[in-house]
């Protein structure tokens, strides 16, 4: 049975977590030193983007989707060069593509899921072939 990635996002932010939850102070100093971020860079195109998703395989690959112009747009980085693709529309059609989801399976590949507005409500799904990429 697959562990929800919800459930894993939150033990990963509980046990990475190094303040205590009441005003922001770390509960352990070496923790609060090593912690920082990297510089930002941009996935998607100057554009209006709205409810970005992202999954990690267990390589370290991320994945990550979003909505823009009605379609949902996916791009992939490795651990590695942490070089983003170029952004790829994965919906097709003329548009009405919403709430993106992503899921990356162990071996890799992953699976997206969305809802399309094509005169009704529907679910679309696709699923990614990390192996042909």
């Amino acid at each position: 049975m697959r562990t929800p990635l919800l459930a894993i996002a939150l033990v990963v932010f509980a046990a990475c977590s190094p303040v205590d939850g009441v005003d922001g102070t770390p509960t352990d100093p070496k923790h609060a030193a090593a912690a920082s971020w990297g510089d930002s860079r941009a996935v998607s195109p100057g554009a209006t983007v709205d409810r970005p998703q992202v999954s990690l395989d267990p390589s370290g690959h991320a994945l990550v989707l979003w909505t823009q112009s009605d379609q949902i747009w996916w791009s992939r980085a490795t651990p590695a060069s942490e070089v983003w693709s170029a952004p790829r529309p994965i919906s097709e059609g003329d548009g009405g593509a919403s709430q993106p989801r992503v899921s990356a399976l162990a071996d890799g590949d992953a699976l997206a899921i969305w809802m399309q507005a094509a005169g009704e409500q529907r679910v679309q799904a696709s699923r990614y072939d990390a192996h042909t990429d």
